[in-house]
């Protein structure tokens, strides 16, 4: 009986990890934009035929249904970004501050598989980055301070 509940916990984990959401506080009245009106122009979107400076809740349409992807403040990316492909998988996901990479930043292959992950400090890594190959099998793993690659000593 105990290994019965034991693998049922463990599988009901397995289940629910493989769940994804994104989620965005958006405000009533806030500003939405689709991410295909926008261009980014030294780093800052803006409207098409428009430089006016935007904030608010940026989405991507798939058919009838509008995704939340990130925010932006003052035209530059702010919080959490996350991006999808045609099959439903998240892509990649990252925090931004002030328009740069500065946390956690995860990306995935197609078939859901991890491609990457690693930290980001003001647009730079900043810790551990490991890649991985499409098989599941480890590719690389290097560790930054500052955007600067810290050399491996054995």
């Amino acid at each position: 009986m105990k290994n019965h509940l034991i693998i049922s916990l463990l599988f009901l984990s397995v289940v629910v990890g493989q769940q994804q959401y994104n989620v965005l506080s958006v405000d009533v009245g806030q500003q939405e934009y689709n991410i295909k009106n926008l261009l980014k122009r030294d780093g800052v979107f803006v409207k098409k035929f428009s430089d006016d400076s935007l904030n608010g809740m940026v989405f991507q349409m798939f058919g009838d249904i509008k995704v939340p992807i990130g925010m932006i403040k003052n035209g530059k990316k702010n919080g959490k970004w996350s991006h999808w492909y045609k099959n439903g998988r998240k892509k990649d996901e990252g925090t931004y501050k002030d328009g740069k990479l500065h946390g956690l930043v995860i990306s995935w292959y197609k078939n859901g598989r991890k491609k990457g992950k690693g930290t980001y400090k003001d647009g730079e890594p900043d810790g551990l980055v490991t890649s991985w190959y499409n098989n599941g099998g480890k590719k690389s793993e290097y560790t930054f301070k500052d955007g600067k690659l810290i050399p491996n000593i054995d």
